[in-house]
């Protein structure tokens, strides 16, 4: 059964409780939820940093799995690792970047323009997207390494100097595919939702001392690539880890 979670409800309490009221009716004759949550994004930024969102969701979810619903969480952007870590969620779908990493209900009825981009960089060191322009600048200030995942070929392709950035490049796609991949299995590997959650604390931790470093060398990243969610994901975990 599919639960299409609009932005306007998922940020209302109220909402939600009348959403897992219906849900989790015990005339209902299914073993689980396909979830597709719009999330509320701000101008310049590429994921939500709506603390409602984030505690609905979770609720919504946590809800579904104590009452014995497989649940899986669909067009899920990499925000999706925070869920993972407080939550057993069965299943996570992720497209690429460019596809629906937001899910919208109005993509499905009209047509939504969307502005020009090179492509970005996903990088599992600053957990977030790095804008292909900005590449130049971390380079030019002995940066890349920074930011560069490790034992990704395909990281290691599109970081060249000689790359030829274009958004639809398979190679860019592949990239994120492979380090969302990662981190959600490195999050699951963990049995122990308290451990689950202390190790992506950790790695939080991390990505914000790596934004740290950049500065230390006089190179700031703006607007989606800054760490602009990083304070609310430490934030929301360490309100809702055991």
């Amino acid at each position: 059964m599919t639960l299409c979670i609009p932005k306007d409800g998922i940020v209302s309490k109220e909402y939600v409780e009348d959403l897992m009221e219906s849900a989790t009716d015990k005339k209902i004759h299914f073993d689980g939820y396909y979830i597709a949550c719009e999330p509320i994004v701000e101008y310049k930024k590429k994921i939500s940093i709506d603390y409602n969102y984030y505690n609905n969701l979770l609720y919504v979810l946590k809800t579904l799995k104590n009452q014995g619903f497989k649940t899986m969480l669909a067009y899920a952007n990499w925000d999706a690792i925070v869920f993972s870590a407080l939550c057993d969620i069965d299943y996570v779908t992720i497209g690429t970047y460019e596809n629906l990493r937001n899910f919208n209900c109005e993509r499905f009825t009209e047509t939504m323009p969307g502005g020009p981009s090179k492509g970005w960089y996903f990088s599992e060191q600053l957990l977030n997207f790095v804008r292909a322009q900005e590449l130049d600048m971390l380079r030019a200030n002995g940066c890349i390494n920074v930011i560069a995942n490790a034992r990704n070929v395909f990281s290691d392709t599109i970081l060249d100097v000689k790359f030829d950035w274009n958004t639809h490049k398979p190679d860019v796609h592949k990239n994120y595919l492979l380090a969302i991949s990662r981190l959600l299995e490195t999050i699951g590997s963990e049995a122990d939702i308290g451990v689950r959650a202390s190790a992506l604390m950790v790695m939080v931790e991390r990505a914000r001392q790596a934004y740290k470093n950049l500065e230390s060398r006089r190179v700031y990243l703006q607007d989606e690539s800054s760490d602009y969610h990083l304070g609310m994901w430490m934030t929301f975990l360490k309100s809702h880890a055991a």
